[in-house]
């Protein structure tokens, strides 16, 4: 058995268990990570529509769904776009952004509670 002899206090700080300070930065993230799946799922489904087109073989049948997808396509884009557009006008007519700074709630504290 070794025994340890330490000089120096080692300080641990509290860990921090939030990547959110208050509801409405976690509302802005919430947001932000539904436009972004949004994007993405649009940008799959058009390429899915365009590689069924590419691959029908010149079956009618085929190419009509394959349109049929890249026009589900484009008016999800057209639909997250608006989205996006829409929640911007909100935050340019009351003042803040949603996408960079969050929803501006106030934290509730108690008086003379301490951080």
């Amino acid at each position: 058995m070794f025994n340890v002899y330490a000089d120096e206090t080692i300080k641990v700080g509290a860990p921090k268990v939030s990547y959110f300070d208050n509801v409405g930065q976690l509302i802005s993230g919430v947001m932000t990570m539904a436009i972004i799946f949004g994007a993405l799922a649009v940008f799959v489904y058009l390429i899915w529509g365009g590689f069924e087109w590419l691959t029908s073989g010149g079956d009618s049948g085929k190419i009509e769904n394959a349109q049929k997808k890249i026009t589900s396509a484009l008016i999800g884009f057209a639909i997250v776009a608006a989205s996006y557009g829409l929640i911007k006008l909100i935050g340019a007519l009351f003042g803040f952004d949603f996408f960079t700074n969050g929803l501006p709630i106030k934290q509730i504290t108690t008086p003379g509670a301490t951080k």
